[in-house]
């Protein structure tokens, strides 16, 4: 059975593809994050770092309860 979490990510999948497709160094990236109401959610980004770990680009995909 498919968990929300697999769903919303295969939803987005395609334009993930896409924008790592045309940038190499941009990868994906899972945060979980604890809300002020103590429960625990996902905040996906796409994230481009340099060699040092600097992030330079960082883009908000979708949260995940």
């Amino acid at each position: 059975m498919v968990n929300e979490f697999e769903k919303k990510l295969k939803k987005a999948k395609k334009a993930i593809d896409e924008v790592v497709k045309c940038y190499p160094s941009v990868k994906l990236e899972i945060h979980p994050t604890e809300t002020m109401l103590g429960s625990i959610v996902n905040h996906i980004y796409l994230v481009d770092r340099s060699s040092k770990g600097k992030v330079w680009m960082q883009k908000h995909l979708l949260t995940v309860d």
